[in-house]
């Protein structure tokens, strides 16, 4: 087959559609990726971007039609909206460029925004070509988890469009099982409907280069990934600040994100350095390494219906880890957590919940803590494996 990958994000950015295209391209099929050009997290072009080029480069086999886009700057969000339209106008005039629209299938990776689906749908109607939607963020209701708030007409008038949108794809792919009820709330038929889960990285500790060291003795929990409004970090940081007097405590907060700057001042303001440790966004290829330092991996979110249907990329990782899990989650990471025997579950947003399983699980023999890892592996093998998910996407593109 002929795939056109179209994704709001791609490499040099690390995301899991990297390894789609990376797989399909050794699988025998001849992909492109739409792509704008790289600006995540840091809101500025990667070096040897600009607005000028480059339009064209190959990576793993696959050729990517490169555009520039506005860069997302500082995450406001006036300008995440003229990066929201820059990539659309953007992604359809280099399809125009392109003209060579011969593809079988138009593959859509939809984080944020739903509206990044359009530039597929323009070259599917050129190409003849099925599509198909793989949906990381349900809209409208990944919005309201990060604290934008409309006036309901227009809500409404989002949700409208998102539905449209949606319904437009041949095949809609959830990336958990508590996606698929939504959609259908949003109008897609359930005929169209598939789940197909996230991955998790499989470098080995061993095989990995590493960049800087946090880890001493004591008991360390790690938080890796954004540091965004949705994670629910103020109650994490409420919680290090009840513990602040157990003996060895140390929480790790590795990553970038909108929250980075106030964590930081709240952290001096707390007299919580040395306590809290914020050592900035690692590249994805040596995170193995400190996941497999780590004590306790912590997950967390803001205490939201939507953030509740979605598996957060992280935990995947976080089970192939093979190390404890304590999630301050509800809903859909929550029963992962439970059913693979990884961890230990709280409410989101929850204080005192989170700061006494702490305590209890700082307690546990190190055999027990060792059992809930193997067991999250073990989990993370049958379950969430990157030729696992991988074969199923392939086996999507072929019957769509």
């Amino acid at each position: 087959m002929k795939i056109l990958i179209v994704t709001p994000v791609f490499w040099p950015e690390a995301f899991r559609v990297n390894d789609l295209v990376s797989a399909l391209a050794e699988k025998g099929h001849e992909v492109e990726v739409l792509a704008g050009h790289p600006n995540y997290p840091e809101g500025r072009y990667f070096k040897g971007y600009h607005w000028y080029g480059p339009l064209g480069e190959t990576w793993a086999g696959a050729v990517i039609l490169r555009f520039p886009q506005i860069p997302r700057g500082g995450g406001q969000g006036w300008r995440l909206a003229l990066q929201y339209a820059s990539f659309v106008v953007g992604g359809i005039l280099r399809i125009l460029v392109h003209r060579n629209w011969d593809w079988d299938r138009v593959f859509v990776f939809q984080t944020t925004p739903v509206t990044a689906a359009l530039p597929g749908l323009f070259a599917a109607k050129l190409s003849g070509a099925k599509t198909i939607i793989w949906v990381q963020d349900i809209w409208p209701d990944s919005l309201e988890a990060v604290g934008m708030r409309f006036p309901h007409i227009v809500y409404r008038l989002i949700e409208w469009v998102s539905a449209t949108i949606y319904r437009a794809f041949t095949v809609v792919i959830g990336q958990s099982q508590a996606f698929l009820p939504r959609l259908q709330e949003l109008t897609v038929d359930a005929g169209a409907l598939r789940c197909v889960c996230n991955w998790g990285d499989e470098t080995r500790p061993s095989d990995v280069e590493k960049g800087i060291s946090v880890w001493d003795q004591g008991f360390s929990i790690l938080f890796a990934g954004n540091l965004g409004r949705a994670q629910g970090l103020a109650s994490v940081l409420e919680a290090a600040d009840q513990l602040r007097n157990m003996p060895g405590l140390k929480w790790i907060l590795m990553g970038d994100g909108v929250m980075r700057t106030w964590l930081l001042g709240e952290i001096e303001r707390r007299g919580l350095q040395g306590r809290v440790i914020l050592p900035g966004r690692r590249p994805s290829e040596e995170m193995s390494f400190h996941f497999a330092e780590a004590d306790l991996l912590l997950i967390s979110l803001a205490d939201d219906p939507g953030l509740a249907r979605t598996v957060p990329s992280k935990l995947p990782r976080y089970l192939a880890a093979g190390r404890p899990i304590i999630g301050a989650v509800a809903g859909e990471p929550a029963r992962v957590i439970k059913e693979s025997g990884a961890g230990v579950v709280v409410e989101p947003e929850n204080v005192k919940e989170l700061a006494e399983a702490i305590i209890r699980m700082n307690s546990m023999s190190k055999e027990i803590l060792n059992a809930m890892g193997q067991a999250g592996r073990d989990y993370y093998e049958s379950h969430f494996t990157k030729n696992l998910c991988v074969n199923q996407l392939e086996i999507i593109l072929k019957d769509a």
